[in-house]
């Protein structure tokens, strides 16, 4: 009986054991599966992500897109669009079921070699800008703040989504900016659209906006202030505007009443020594019609400053860096206008390429 029993006893441990590495290679099995279909899950997600199947009509303020310039069959590109530039939207107006959307270029497609289908052959130049229109920007223009030579994006993507009067390109106007810095928006937003890393030239389009006289060109110039100045001094002399710690007003010239369109851009960093979060401005975009003193001591500008910032050279002239605004009108209606895939953030933006829903 006991040789038996401990036979039995042997027995019922074996199946324990084999229970065991069963349990545990289930377990083991099940993890791992878990761990691939989390795999796929995420893989789907960036697939579904890609293919958003979002119409133009449907983009908000704030969001970034890129414009894909199609090729035709010789390799030459018919438009000058550089794809590789990002544009952010400022604003968009709404009238019925049209929609203009105002975009803004940012700097960091500089320098790109794109093809200009010229009327005799394609031609190589080589831009300072977004896109290629420096040769033809002048300060003469058709009287809305673009230049008729501008109106290049003829049939905007392979499907003709847009056409030349759907698609303008030219110098920001004032008044778009003017519109955007006072616009009821986050002020992270607005940074993003306003606040590029760099001076930019603007159209002013109306009369007396921010003092200038309309028909002329501003140099919009970014100033940056080091961190533990007095920045109350500095505000009012470089950005036509004060901070009391809370809110930003805008003064002089750069008033709303003037239709001021220089922007204070404000940051939540800095943690003083009690533990609370201090604010303060760490740079400011402004244009003056009229002569200002800026001393290099002050750490803001690289060298001393006695002159205002109307542009009268050519804009041929290498000076000046060039911020570009598209204005898009689009029916919300209008078939075969879908984004082809992103997200819409600066990282990872939308892509307009032909327009067509995908999947």
């Amino acid at each position: 009986m006991k040789k038996n029993g401990f036979i039995a006893t042997s027995i019922l441990y074996s199946f324990f054991l084999v229970f065991i590495t069963l349990f545990v290679a289930l377990i083991t099995n099940y993890l791992h599966n878990q761990v691939l279909i989390s795999a796929i899950d995420d893989l789907a997600r960036e697939t579904l992500y890609s293919i958003n199947n979002l119409k133009f009509s449907e983009l908000e303020v704030g969001e970034h897109i890129k414009f894909a310039n199609i090729p035709s069959a010789d390799g030459s590109y018919s438009y000058a669009l550089n794809e590789n530039a990002t544009w952010v939207i400022g604003d968009i107006v709404v009238n019925g079921d049209k929609k203009t959307y105002y975009l803004f270029s940012d700097f960091s497609a500089q320098n790109t070699v794109i093809t200009r289908k010229m009327p005799t052959d394609p031609v190589a130049l080589r831009h300072a800008a977004t896109i290629d229109v420096m040769n033809f920007l002048s300060e003469t223009t058709n009287g809305d703040g673009y230049k008729d030579e501008i109106y290049f994006y003829k049939k905007g993507v392979e499907n003709n989504v847009f056409t030349a009067d759907d698609f303008k390109v030219g110098i920001p106007r004032a008044s778009v900016l003017a519109k955007i810095r006072d616009a009821e928006i986050p002020d992270n937003v607005k940074s993003e659209i306003l606040g590029v890393n760099g001076d930019y030239a603007v159209y002013i389009d109306s009369s007396d906006f921010g003092g200038f006289t309309a028909g002329t060109y501003a140099l919009l110039r970014r100033y940056n202030f080091p961190m533990g100045a007095m920045q109350s001094d500095l505000i009012s002399k470089y950005c036509g505007a004060t901070y009391d710690g809370n809110i930003v007003t805008y003064s002089g010239n750069n008033s709303s009443e003037k239709k001021g369109f220089g922007y204070t851009h404000v940051v939540d960093e800095s943690v003083n020594k009690s533990g609370a979060i201090d604010s303060y401005v760490d740079y400011c975009l402004l244009a003056s019609p009229e002569n200002y003193n800026h001393l290099a001591a002050e750490k803001v500008v690289s060298g001393d400053e006695n002159k205002n910032d109307l542009i009268t050279e050519t804009f041929r002239a290498t000076t000046y860096q060039y911020r570009l605004m598209a204005e898009i009108t689009i029916d919300v209606h209008a078939e075969n206008s879908y984004i082809a895939g992103g997200r819409g953030t600066v990282l990872d933006p939308y892509l307009m390429t032909t327009g067509v829903k995908q999947g």
